[in-house]
């Protein structure tokens, strides 16, 4: 039988039997030797609260929560006999509500993001669509996003609208030609949606935030979008990376007048990095957004390569990110710079710190861009520290010479040696995140020849893994 057949079916059946059914199955009763909600309180206090009831049929639950105090009232559902009966019992028990006659699985035409509480009593099991009816409502998601747009710009104009007149302006959905239905585009899909929805659309899409701040431990934290265990999707991937990023930063105590300001241009730089991170991520190809956090670094990569390319990037002054409406909607928040001067500003507040400036790499075969934020302060020039840095040099040179003897006691020194070398290789990758072969050579004191030797058996091992081609290659751990 055909959901319309169903539907109809089930609505003729309750206009002729309503009057069997009056009054059963309502709060305060679940059903038969069931706690009661006298005894559960699942709903709380709903004093001054607006509720949806799905399926009220007789009215019997609305009229419970209007002598509970509820503030405002709507039912919904299928049977216009069921809701006449409810008309009269509310009129007699001196109560009100907004009653509409409808297909719970259609989209209704009720206020979105508006209901304190939104229940059915042995209602929802008639849905021919359990998914569809409750898809009609839009996630926390946005709702979030919306009080972030208040807070920030408290007097915006659209912040009176309901939610699918506001979602239609910030670009997350539009009317379709076809079927006169709201429905998400892809930008609202990737910011709102679920995860595996978003995965319906791009089956390479993957968020991954890893952080390693224990030797001792793989992974001290762990965020990944097809866990399961949350939306997965942009928006609140974004607001989980602020926390997760800025909860070791140090905030000194700053006055704007008498008001505490409890983020820095670090702050401020972390957010635009991680906004452009997203914006300009390339959802159809694979390995996803990947966020990894050291105790000295902030590795930020995304799939795709730079639009305007790296120099132009890096100069500023040219804004053209891959994914337009994202950015527009991060912009709402105060998020995001769309003047190209967003990442000029990241190494500028680096640089006030005093820190070692970022390195933006390109990695090829599939396309990357790698951002590195690392907190190590820069080696002064002068004085003391001059001196050192010459005697470093010098140590460097007699390494370069000594290189030959070096090798060759590599050679003789067995298999206990080469296998402390590639610990020593994996500690150093695992501490940075991604790495060069010279930086891993320097580090370890080997040779350039000997390290690619060592990389190249980690790979076949399975425990670093290869990013780039020729000069640009770096390396990752897999473990």
């Amino acid at each position: 039988m055909l959901d319309e057949e169903i539907i109809e079916q089930n609505k003729k059946y309750w206009n002729e039997h309503a009057d069997l059914w009056y009054g059963t199955t309502a709060l305060p009763q679940y059903g038969v030797r069931f706690p009661t909600e006298d005894e559960l309180h699942l709903f709380g206090d709903v004093r001054g609260k607006s509720m949806l009831e799905i399926c009220c049929g007789s009215g019997h639950s609305l009229v419970y929560n209007a002598k509970k105090g509820a503030k405002e009232l709507w039912g919904v559902d299928l049977s216009q006999k069921q809701l006449d009966n409810a008309a009269k019992l509310l009129a007699e028990n001196g109560c009100s509500a907004n009653l509409f006659c409808a297909k719970m699985e259609d989209e209704l035409d009720v206020p979105k993001g508006y209901f304190d509480f939104v229940y059915s009593i042995y209602g929802i099991g008639w849905t021919t669509d359990l998914q569809g009816t409750f898809d009609i409502f839009y996630p926390e998601t946005v709702k979030s996003f919306r009080s972030r747009h208040i807070a920030v710009n408290p007097d915006h104009v659209w912040h009176r609208l309901d939610d699918t007149s506001y979602l239609e302006r910030i670009g997350a959905a539009s009317i379709s030609d076809v079927d006169g239905k709201l429905h998400p585009t892809v930008a609202g899909l990737l910011m709102f949606g679920e995860e595996y929805k978003i995965r319906q659309e791009y089956p390479e899409y993957f968020l991954d935030y890893r952080e390693m701040l224990d030797p001792s431990i793989r992974w001290t934290d762990r965020l990944e979008s097809s866990s399961g265990e949350w939306s997965g999707n942009l928006l609140d991937f974004f607001f989980q990376m602020e926390r997760k990023l800025f909860r070791d930063l140090k905030k000194p105590f700053m006055l704007d007048g008498i008001t505490r300001v409890d983020e820095t241009p670090v702050h401020k730089a972390i957010r635009e990095a991680l906004a452009n991170c997203i914006a300009n991520a390339e959802f159809n190809f694979a390995r996803g957004i990947v966020i990894i956090k050291n105790p000295e670094t902030i590795i930020l990569e995304n799939p795709g390569s730079i639009i305007t390319g790296k120099a132009q990037m890096l100069k500023g002054g040219v804004s053209e990110p891959r994914n337009k409406s994202i950015i527009k909607m991060f912009n709402l928040i105060r998020i995001g710079e769309r003047a190209g001067s967003g990442v000029p500003d990241i190494f500028s507040v680096w640089n006030d710190e005093g820190w070692i400036p970022p390195t933006v790499d390109e990695l090829y075969k599939p396309d990357r861009t790698v951002l590195t934020l690392a907190f190590s302060k820069k080696q002064a020039t002068s004085g003391k520290n001059k001196r050192q840095t010459e005697k470093t040099s010098d140590k460097r040179k007699k390494q370069a010479a000594n290189g030959k003897n070096k090798r060759q006691a590599e050679k003789t020194s067995g298999n206990g040696k080469t296998a402390d070398n590639k610990q020593a290789i994996i500690e150093f990758i695992t501490q940075k995140g991604i790495a060069k072969t010279a930086k891993i050579a320097d580090a370890v004191g080997l040779s350039q020849p000997r390290v690619r030797v060592l990389l190249a058996e980690l790979v076949a091992e399975g425990i670093v893994e290869p990013q780039g081609e020729g000069r640009a290659r770096v390396y990752t751990s897999k473990v």
